[in-house]
């Protein structure tokens, strides 16, 4: 067993153990009457969801895509820590959505996990990339996250042990005030990150 920040993994078949918190069950799919009205939203909303400074905006065919900007940790001090660094990215055609975050280093990551409060979610590999990694993220995981007052990152990628996430939150509202409702968490856009710099 590989022993994490607060998991234990077995590098032969894969079994994860918490070390203290919740698993976490993994939600359901999104109903497609969720897909489709997120899919409204997005169309209703092209012009102001473009001009947003936090994520990236685009339709090819029928399928919307944003991604964030980057988030970088931070040490505590008022300083970034550049490498890695995280994003978002949501894709909807209007019959198949995809929530998706992103870690990108020297090389791409084989697993990850978020312990959100007392919860660990344990994050499923979507695709890799030469040097990022794309794990499904479900849509709770995102809410829960928004509303988090203690997030940590477990990866296999090496991170720096003072590296803290305490403005994730904030970024992941940012991005659900762009992506799903600009009403919700209007707060974090006027918010200035250690991030941002």
């Amino acid at each position: 067993m590989t022993v994490g920040k607060f998991q234990s993994i077995c590098e032969y078949c894969g079994y994860v153990a918490g070390n203290g918190g919740d698993g976490g069950n993994t939600p359901p799919s999104p109903s497609p009457s969720d897909i489709k009205s997120h899919y409204t939203y997005l169309r209703n909303n092209s012009e102001t969801i473009a001009a947003s400074p936090f994520v990236s905006f685009k339709k090819r065919y029928k399928t919307y895509t944003l991604e964030s900007a980057s988030f970088y940790s931070n040490d505590g001090m008022l300083s970034k820590i550049e490498q890695p660094y995280w994003q978002f990215k949501y894709q909807n055609d209007g019959s198949t959505e995809t929530l998706l975050l992103c870690i990108t280093a020297n090389r791409p990551a084989a697993r990850m996990a978020i312990k959100i409060d007392n919860d660990i979610h344990q994050l499923k590999l979507h695709s890799q990339e030469s040097k990022t990694a794309w794990f499904a993220l479900p849509f709770d995981v995102l809410l829960t996250l928004c509303t988090a007052r203690d997030v940590d990152i477990s990866t296999d990628i090496k991170t720096d042990p003072r590296a803290m996430y305490n403005e994730l939150p904030i970024f992941a509202s940012r991005f659900y005030n762009a992506a799903f409702d600009r009403m919700k968490f209007i707060y974090s856009v006027n918010v200035r990150m250690i991030t941002d710099d």
